[in-house]
């Protein structure tokens, strides 16, 4: 009887033992880790988070500790610093900002005022299947080549037409997203447009747009782009637009890519309607 007793002291005994090595083994680490790689002593002079090749340096306990410290999720300073502050700096930006924002959101560089040069306007538009790119390797912001083998068919515009792209930015929900909207206008009404123009409002077309610039972009590359509205005109007066016009709306988490010129034209089809023949 006595022995079933003491069994349970000794299991709550452990249960305590272990609970307080639990509390006070990762702190005593975390000290002998700092005054032995933090001090003003021997300083850690490197610039981002890292191992030491020579030496026991552990960065798990740094991630694992330094964000304990912060006053609120978008401030991380110590009222009283035990580390030296350019230490501290370089922790701050190199584990902080790398593994709790998850995104790079630091800035790079300025803009200067460009000349003159640029003109408005969109100059061709091509319509390929949506899911025929196949990889596309991004490269500064450019796609430079299509791993797939889509076919672009063009239409040649003059006039109303624009791509517009918003930007939507949200800080309470922490979402940021872009939704661009194409306006093509049409001239001259006929049977061979108008049925190509059904087909294209029933899909989800990619769009590339061509400007007088000579800057070529691809719109809806990850989720295509829907016709949302449109109109098939006749015109009152003799010098109203007799033709149709059509928007097209793609939302993504960037803006329309740029794309190298050559790799769009070389999938151009040679097939197009002629309104007028």
């Amino acid at each position: 009887m006595n022995q079933i007793r003491k069994n349970p002291s000794r299991i709550s005994t452990g249960v305590a033992t272990l609970l307080i090595a639990m509390l006070l083994v990762p702190m005593g680490l975390k000290l002998e880790h700092t005054l032995s790689f933090h001090s003003k002593v021997d300083e850690c002079t490197h610039s981002k988070t890292h191992i030491h090749a020579e030496s026991s340096h552990d960065d798990l306990l740094d991630g694992f500790f330094q964000p304990l410290v912060q006053t609120s999720f978008e401030s991380f300073t110590l009222k009283n610093p035990i580390l030296d502050q350019e230490i501290f700096k370089v922790y701050q930006s190199a584990f902080y900002l790398k593994h709790y924002k998850n995104m790079a959101c630091s800035l790079t560089t300025g803009r200067k005022v460009p000349c003159k040069a640029s003109v408005g306007g969109i100059k061709t538009i091509y319509f390929a299947d949506y899911g025929t790119l196949g990889d596309t390797p991004i490269s500064a912001g450019e796609i430079t080549s299509f791993g797939g083998t889509p076919v672009f068919f063009q239409f040649d515009v003059k006039g109303s037409s624009a791509l517009e792209t918003a930007i939507n930015s949200s800080r309470e929900n922490g979402t940021t997203f872009y939704e661009s909207t194409l306006t093509m206008s049409l001239t001259f009404q006929d049977k061979a447009t108008q049925e190509e123009l059904k087909l294209i409002a029933h899909a989800r077309p990619l769009i590339a747009i061509e400007d007088y610039n000579g800057n070529y972009f691809v719109m809806g590359l990850e989720h295509g782009a829907d016709v949302n509205g449109g109109t098939i005109v006749t015109g009152a007066a003799m010098g109203d637009l007799t033709g149709y016009t059509i928007t097209a709306v793609a939302q993504e988490t960037a803006p329309p890519y740029f794309v190298t010129g050559s790799v769009i034209t070389a999938d151009a089809s040679a097939v197009q309607i002629d309104p007028t023949a």
